[in-house]
C-alpha cells in the first residue's frame, strides 16, 4: 500500500497538480514520522538485542509510532493523493511485476494524460522508451547467461 499510494501515487499527484507541500505542517510530519520509523525500527531492535529494552516495550513504542505515523499518512493521502495514479501502480505491480522503471513510467504518462496537461507528456515518453530499452537489454543479458 506504501509504496502504490504513498509512494508513486503521492509523486505522480503532485507532479501532474504541480502543487508544493514541503512546507505543510501534516506533509513535515509525515515525513519526520516516515524517516523515523525506519531509523528507530533498526535502533530499537539493537537495543533488545543487547539486553537494554525488552522486547514488549519494543512493540509498544512501534504501537505508538506507527499510530503517529497512520495519522499522518492519512491526511497526506486525503488532500494530495489522487486515486488514479494509485489504482495504476497496484494494478501494474500485479499484471507486470518485476518490471519497476516501465510501471512507473506507465504511472506517470497516464496520470499526465489523464489530466490532460501536455507539459511534461514528450519528456515521460521519452523516459518510457528508454525505460523499454533498458528492460529489454537486461532481459537479454539474463537470457544469455541461462542459455
Amino acid at each position: 500500500f506504501y509504496k502504490h499510494a504513498l509512494l508513486h501515487g503521492l509523486n505522480a499527484s503532485l507532479m501532474v497538480s504541480g502543487e508544493a507541500i514541503g512546507e505543510k505542517q501534516h506533509f513535515r510530519l509525515y515525513w519526520v514520522s516516515l524517516n523515523a520509523a525506519y531509523a528507530l525500527e533498526f535502533f530499537l531492535q539493537t537495543l533488545v538485542k543487547r539486553g537494554y529494552l525488552v522486547q514488549s516495550h519494543m512493540l509498544l513504542l512501534n504501537r505508538v509510532l506507527m499510530a503517529v505515523s497512520t495519522a499522518a499518512a492519512l491526511q497526506v493521502l486525503y488532500w494530495h493523493v489522487s486515486l488514479a495514479p494509485f489504482l495504476i501502480s497496484l494494478t501494474l505491480n500485479f499484471t507486470n511485476r518485476y518490471h519497476e522503471i516501465p510501471n512507473c513510467s506507465v504511472v506517470f504518462l497516464s496520470s499526465l494524460s489523464l489530466s490532460r496537461d501536455p507539459r511534461f507528456l514528450l519528456y515521460f515518453a521519452l523516459l518510457a522508451g528508454l525505460a523499454g530499452a533498458v528492460a529489454r537489454r537486461r532481459q537479454r543479458e539474463i537470457t544469455e547467461i541461462l542459455c
